[in-house]
């Protein structure tokens, strides 16, 4: 019982987050993105990147790229500093090598791409035998990765 009321909190806190962060988006690209700004809008979305789940990370960064455009905001993004002193670029790349290794990319002993004609090639796409030309009611390996 404990752990069905446990599960369904994480569940709640997660769909409230992702509510909370899509109507911010929302409510932000469109007319108030100058009171964002001046109120500390873009660290507050740096930091619940650095912390949320990976499922919600699309939606934050997609946020971040839309504020972003504004070059007022990209003095807000250099300046942020996460938890341990990490910078936004070190968060960037850390979350980049997260998704690679989540889809299989793999790297030599030096850390450089084994196959750089297809980088960004997860497992799916590598064990697949469909071609590029494949129906377009189907998702492309590239989602399913």
């Amino acid at each position: 019982s404990s752990g069905i009321n446990a599960e369904y909190g994480r569940l709640g806190y997660h769909k409230l987050l992702l509510s909370g962060v899509n109507a911010v988006w929302c409510c932000v690209s469109n007319t108030n993105q100058d009171l964002f700004l001046e109120r500390g809008g873009i660290p507050i979305l740096l930091s619940l990147l650095e912390k949320c789940p990976p499922s919600m990370q699309n939606l934050v960064l997609g946020a971040l790229l839309d504020l972003t455009e504004d070059p007022r905001a990209v003095s807000h993004v250099v300046t942020w500093r996460g938890v341990g002193q990490v910078t936004a670029v070190s968060l960037l790349v850390s979350l980049w090598r997260q998704e690679e290794t989540a889809m299989g990319v793999k790297r030599d002993l030096n850390n450089i791409m084994i196959d750089p004609g297809c980088p960004l090639q997860g497992i799916e796409q590598q064990q697949s035998e469909v071609s590029a030309h494949a129906l377009s009611s189907t998702p492309t390996l590239a989602i399913l990765d």
